[in-house]
Parts: structure tokens; C-alpha cells; sequence
């Protein structure tokens, strides 16, 4: 639910130049979360770094997102020299970012997805892939390796485990970790990773014991790195729907019958205006009491097609 190293941290400012990912249809972006790099955490290779192996670069998948490898790689025969109009924008003043939206860069923002219809080959669309497991594999390990490094010792659940990937423990402390592991091949940005349903509840039902861990550019050992986000349930503070919510309005549609209660005016076809005294059901029917003007009291049928309902103010309720 956000991209810090400890709970207290707020992520940097996304520069306005910084390239944004395009998200597929299907996902219902919420906001746009802002890349940030975790303290203490080195920074992304510059492009002019060497570059890890391109070949270590895997494919994408479902889970796990394909994302950009580090900076400095490239796909053979692009190069990175300046169009023609660079020096003119060198030249250029670099206007100050206003103060509301380096707020809203520190805020920590998420997005929903909303849930799919169920179809024929959804177990072929959401199973796990052989690239989904192998990249779990390498992300588990790297996490395995960060708790070991830091006095904890964890324990992997299988790849099936609802809810969470590991549980590590502290033997000084007895400090237990519930931690669920979410790993990107390139560099963790916009496109965010994603909790199902039970894992998110498994967050809110454990609290500061539930860990997010996730791990970026696990391609790319060199560069891997490991950001833990402790309680992610808890530090959400809102859930905002933007305007790709339509997509799941409910289709509710009036319906007109209500409208005929006890008390109101009613024209009707044949027997003119006139006012319900009393209204009962049978079965889906309505059956109605009228005192009418000029045709005095009556038992009626509502008929949507020969009755309306008319305003108090109508001056044609004695014509």
C-alpha cells in the first residue's frame, strides 16, 4: 500500500520528468503513486553505469509485474543522443515544483483493480505461471537472505499459502513476521504489486505483525533490493474511486409503481384526478382506494399505462 522502508518514511518527489507506465484497461487506477527510493537503500544505476547482463531479463507474467530493467540497460541499437531541440530546453529556467503537489508525491497511494467476471478459461488467465513461481523462488530467496542478515530466521510456507509467504522470527526477541513477498522483475514503480482480498484481510487481522516485502529487480541480482513495509493494511487512510469506477455503477432503475402511496394525487385516464385513501398489496399488484373528483370514491387496479402520479399545485384538478 506504499513504497517505504519503515512506516514513518516519506517517500521522495517524483521529478515531473520522471516517465510514467501505461495500465492496461482493465485495472481502475486509483491515483498515481509516486516512485520513491527507501533510506539507507542504494540508488538506481545511472545511465551511464555499466549494465547488468541483458540477458538475465526475464518475461512478464501475471502476479508478477515485467517492468523496466535498471537505467543503464538498453535494447541494442538505441542510442542516447539528444534531439535537436535539447540545448534549447537546457536554456530554459526549471520552474520550482508547487508545494500541494510534493504533498501529494509523499502521499502513500494505491490502486484497485476491479473484479472480473468469471469466464470459461479464468484458471488459464490467473493460474500461476512456471515465470510467476521462478520469480517468487528468487524473491523468497533474496528475503530469506535480508531477515538472515539481520538476526531473523525465516521460514517459507508453500507457493498454495493463503495469505502470506513467510513467517520469520526473531530468537532473541521472539518478535514473529507474517510476510507476504511480492517480486518485480525491473524497477518497482507506477505499476505497483497487488494483495488479493484474503491477504489484504490477513493484514488487517494481524497488524504490526503482517509484513509486505518487495522485492525489485529480481532479474538482475546485482541490483536486487528488498523494501519491507510493516502493517500496510493499517497505514491506509482512505479509498478513493476515480471516474473508471463507472464501470461497476449498478443499473438500478425507478421504478414508478412506489409512487402510488396513500395520500398522493393520481390522474387517471377515465375517472379524472383524485386522491389514494388507502394502497394494499396482492401479491405484485396494487390494489388502490381513490376518492376521485367527479366520480367519487372507487377501487382501482394500478395501470401505469391509463394512472399518474400529479403535483399538489396542478390547476387542473378540478376540470
Amino acid at each position: 500500500m506504499g513504497s517505504t522502508t519503515d512506516p514513518g518514511y516519506q517517500p521522495e518527489t517524483t521529478p515531473d520528468s520522471a516517465p510514467t507506465d501505461t495500465r492496461k484497461a482493465s485495472e481502475h487506477t486509483l491515483d498515481r503513486p509516486g516512485t520513491s527510493r527507501p533510506r539507507g537503500e542504494p540508488k538506481t544505476p545511472r545511465r551511464d553505469e555499466t549494465p547488468p547482463d541483458p540477458g538475465q531479463h526475464g518475461t512478464g507474467s501475471t502476479g508478477t509485474q515485467e517492468q523496466d530493467a535498471p537505467a543503464g540497460v538498453q535494447p541494442s541499437g538505441q542510442g542516447q543522443g539528444h534531439g535537436h531541440g535539447s540545448s534549447t530546453g537546457d536554456k530554459r529556467a526549471k520552474k520550482p515544483r508547487p508545494k500541494h503537489k510534493e504533498q501529494w508525491d509523499r502521499r502513500l497511494l494505491s490502486y484497485v483493480r476491479k473484479k472480473q467476471e468469471e469466464s470459461a478459461n479464468a484458471d488459464e488467465q490467473e493460474g500461476p505461471s512456471e515465470h510467476n513461481l521462478a520469480v517468487e523462488v528468487v524473491a523468497r530467496a533474496a528475503v530469506c537472505a535480508y531477515e538472515k542478515a539481520r538476526g531473523r530466521v525465516a521460514e517459507q510456507m508453500a507457493q498454495t499459502h493463503p495469505g502470506y509467504d513467510l513467517i520469520s522470527r526473531n530468537p532473541l526477541t521472539g518478535e514473529d513476521r507474517f510476510i507476504e513477498v511480492k517480486g518485480v522483475n525491473g524497477e518497482w514503480n507506477q505499476t505497483g504489486v497487488g494483495l488479493s482480498r484474503l491477504q489484504f484481510s490477513n493484514a488487517q487481522d494481524y497488524g504490526d505483525r503482517y509484513w509486505l516485502y518487495v522485492v525489485e529487480f529480481v532479474s538482475y541480482p546485482e541490483h536486487t533490493r528488498v523494501h519491507p513495509i510493516r502493517s500496510p493494511a493499517s497505514q491506509v487512510t482512505s479509498f478513493m474511486f476515480d471516474g473508471n469506477w463507472r464501470d461497476a455503477v449498478a443499473d438500478e432503475r425507478a421504478d414508478p409503481a412506489l409512487a402510488f402511496i396513500a395520500g398522493a394525487r393520481v390522474k387517471h385516464q377515465h375517472f379524472g384526478f383524485g386522491r389514494i385513501e388507502s394502497m394494499e398489496l396482492r401479491g405484485s399488484t396494487r390494489v388502490m382506494s381513490i376518492e376521485f373528483v367527479t366520480s367519487g370514491r372507487r377501487t382501482v387496479t394500478l395501470n401505469l399505462q391509463t394512472m399518474s402520479v400529479v403535483e399538489e399545485d396542478d390547476d387542473n384538478d378540478h376540470s
